[in-house]
């Protein structure tokens, strides 16, 4: 059975154990220390993370919070009409590990909730097109399904890229529909 988690603010306390979760799943490619750092320097990124009750780092998610006609950093094209919180990262131990996405769900909820507490009223995240932890690249994991069982939407009208050099596919979930036991 898994400890009691908590969900709370992102903290410079936090960024060892968030390098070494990132650095975990995606090697060198990972987030560094100075990735971290540049979160709280800027005033529209926020960060989560999701701990267990022993404090170990279970997981944690890095977005913005755009308002209407504000540009996706590093995304060319993408610009929101509305006030959008945009997933830039979003990392746990399980990592969309297909039957295991209790730390990943409970993560998305907290994220979707602190948004519509700041009045966005939509949530988008990029996948890559070959993202490494899908279905089709392993079968151990879904990122893709993950999000559309909690209610996400893969965009057919936004051909985007990360920096001009990965494709990924835009998902996005609308909060006005949230309940509000949710």
């Amino acid at each position: 059975m898994m400890k009691k988690l908590h969900v709370t603010d992102f903290s410079n306390d936090h960024i060892e154990q968030a390098v070494a979760l990132d650095r975990k799943w995606f090697g060198a490619d990972g987030a560094s220390n100075e990735d971290f750092l540049s979160i709280f320097s800027k005033k529209d990124k926020h960060a989560l993370v999701i701990l267990s009750e022993d404090s170990l780092l279970k997981g944690f998610a890095v977005f913005d919070v755009l308002n209407p006609g504000e540009e996706v950093a590093d995304y060319s094209g993408l610009e929101t009409t509305t006030k959008t919180a945009f997933i830039q990262q979003f990392t746990t131990d399980s990592n969309y590990g297909v039957g295991n996405w209790e730390v990943d769900g409970l993560l998305l909820k907290a994220v979707e909730k602190h948004v519509a507490q700041l009045g966005c009223l939509v949530v988008w995240e990029a996948l890559s097109k070959n993202h490494p932890y899908s279905l089709t690249k392993n079968p151990a994991y879904d990122a893709y399904g993950f999000y559309e069982a909690n209610g996400y939407t893969v965009s057919t009208s936004h051909a985007i890229s990360w920096k001009k050099i990965v494709p990924c596919n835009l998902l996005y979930k609308n909060l006005e529909e949230r309940s509000d036991h949710e």
